[in-house]
């Protein structure tokens, strides 16, 4: 995965598979992460509307096998995943780490975009201030 480093945030992205499953692995669900998914951007456009509700991150993986990747979430207080998004056939992430979120940005073989927020429970997700997070991305030369 490349990286570059953009004033105080990073900017991550990849269109090899072999590193996402490494990656997703790396996210350490056990330590109380939320998790706010927006699905239906198409076209090089960004979803227009910011992360709803925020849900217990459970895990992400990729599995070459299916060509998917899944993003288990669920209730706050619960230890069970009650909700699974796939993105079938990805093919490219693109990963910005701002001081204590992470957006990540999935393009499928449909050029259709899902952005998954990842934040610690300790911290408030404005709705402007993820949409804001990936129109910095964009504007950071993609």
């Amino acid at each position: 995965m490349m990286g570059t480093r953009q004033g105080r945030r990073a900017v991550a992205q990849s269109s090899s598979a072999s590193g996402w499953a490494a990656y997703f692995t790396g996210i350490d669900a056990s330590r109380g992460l939320l998790a706010s998914v927006v699905t239906g951007a198409q076209d090089g456009r960004r979803a227009d509307r910011a992360p709803g509700v925020a849900y217990r991150l459970h895990g992400i993986e990729y599995d070459a096998r299916v060509d998917a990747i899944a993003i288990d979430v669920g209730a706050r207080a619960s230890d069970t995943p009650f909700l699974r998004y796939f993105v079938s056939a990805p093919r490219s992430i693109k990963i910005e780490k701002l001081s204590e979120v992470t957006a990540i940005e999935i393009v499928d073989a449909r050029a259709e975009r899902t952005h998954i927020y990842v934040y610690p429970q300790s911290v408030t997700l404005p709705p402007e201030a993820a949409g804001t997070a990936m129109a910095e991305v964009d504007e950071a030369g993609d």
